[in-house]
């Protein structure tokens, strides 16, 4: 059996570049737009400190950003204190 993951490239909050990969997402129009799983409990987070915000970019320059556009930049990453594998996404 074997399982292939996309890691997109994005920006830490220092400008260190980070890795991620998007399992599930919700609503459902960002799942249809990434192809991963409509994971509707996590809308919960959307208010919750468990999740760490990140910028994605929905046009613009061409790139490695899960919607093909510049790569998204984050306010947390590995190592960080406020780290956490749950993001906040918002579409710019």
């Amino acid at each position: 059996m074997t399982v292939t993951f996309i890691a997109h490239r994005g920006w830490g909050p220092d400008g260190r570049t980070i890795y991620y990969i998007v399992t599930d997402t919700t609503p459902s129009g960002p799942a249809g737009m990434m192809g991963v799983v409509i994971a509707p409990t996590s809308a919960s987070l959307i208010a919750n400190s468990a999740a760490v915000d990140l910028c994605q970019f929905r046009n613009g320059l061409t790139g490695s950003g899960p919607l093909g556009f510049q790569a998204g930049i984050a306010a947390g990453a590995p190592g960080d204190k406020n780290y956490s594998p749950m993001w906040r996404i918002f579409m710019i």
